[in-house]
């Protein structure tokens, strides 16, 4: 038995004129609030364990038109902003918190680099990096090399922010990721990441309180890295890591859902998934999900906050 379902990607959804870092891509809460009520008008809104029952019970069937919502990377956002609209509502939505941001008091690479490209935008962010890792020891005619082999662009970055953010993410060993980072995030943002991680991310008790108020928390892994750049054994660490902690505080059920960091996944991932009693497994492909009962879903399509026109 087969559904089309439609999935939708959310990530900052906040008062932007109020946000710490002027620059950094959001949603506007106005522009959140408009979209979920288009989606309402037209669409199914269904909640994360009614998916997972339709998936398990051969006896249940989705609604018409289904849409299912979903929250990624457990920012502050999400229960500031999202749970009110969505509790107005009456709508639920599925949120994929990363587990390290509970327990560390540091940015997630991925959201220190967001904050550096904020203000470095445009002022030649790749000519910063290649200064910033000669001044470490590298070779400029090897950089170029490696930076022209690796340049490509997406969506939504031209080629030299996604060559950035690329190399900051994975292409450099992690040691010399994890300097550069701090370095360009202490020159060009100062606000210590302290501060900026208690307006950034949930806590235990933000993740208990949507828990309450009937959304679904989700598995996106402890420390939001590139999966298919990683072993099999250190997918596992990342997957299970972040499963033993919400499974400790009750967050998650035993037929769960997965949130590939950045999209990023292979089949290895796929088969630990599948080991570990996961029923949905979602990508950053932009689609319309064709849904069938009993069956692994996971390679899922999402369509992007960017693109609710294409619904």
């Amino acid at each position: 038995m087969k559904n089309n379902l439609s999935i939708v990607m959310y990530h900052y959804v906040r008062d932007t004129q109020k946000s710490k870092i002027k620059n950094l891509k959001a949603l506007h809460i106005k522009d959140f609030c408009n979209q979920l009520d288009y989606l309402t008008q037209n669409y199914n809104i269904i909640s994360g364990q009614e998916f997972v029952s339709y998936l398990t019970d051969i006896q249940i069937n989705l609604p018409h038109k289904p849409c299912l919502l979903t929250f990624d990377d457990g920012y502050k956002d999400h229960i500031d902003y999202v749970l009110p609209e969505l509790l107005k509502r009456q709508i639920s939505g599925c949120f994929f918190p990363v587990t390290d941001t509970l327990y560390n008091d540091k940015l997630l690479d991925v959201n220190a680099i967001q904050c550096i490209l904020s203000i470095i935008d445009n002022q030649k962010p790749l000519k910063i990096l290649e200064n910033e890792l000669v001044k470490n020891g590298f070779n400029r005619e090897k950089l170029l090399t490696l930076f022209k082999e690796n340049s490509f662009e997406s969506k939504y970055d031209n080629s030299n922010i996604v060559l950035f953010k690329r190399m900051l993410q994975y292409l450099l060993p992690k040691e010399v990721r994890k300097k550069i980072i701090n370095s360009l995030y202490d020159t060009y943002v100062q606000i210590p990441q302290y501060e900026l991680h208690k307006d950034f991310y949930m806590n235990f008790k933000d993740l208990q309180t949507l828990k309450k108020n009937g959304m679904t928390i989700g598995n996106h892994t402890h420390t939001h890295q590139w999966l298919e750049h990683l072993t099999k054994s250190n997918q596992i660490k990342e997957i299970t890591k972040s499963m033993d902690i919400l499974k400790k505080y009750h967050l998650i059920s035993d037929k769960w859902l997965m949130c590939y960091p950045y999209g990023s996944f292979n089949d290895q991932t796929i088969d630990i998934l599948k080991s570990n009693g996961c029923v949905l497994g979602l990508t950053i492909r932009s689609g319309i999900n064709e849904i069938k009962k009993n069956y692994f879903n996971l390679r899922l399509k999402r369509i992007d906050t960017n693109e609710i026109n294409k619904l």
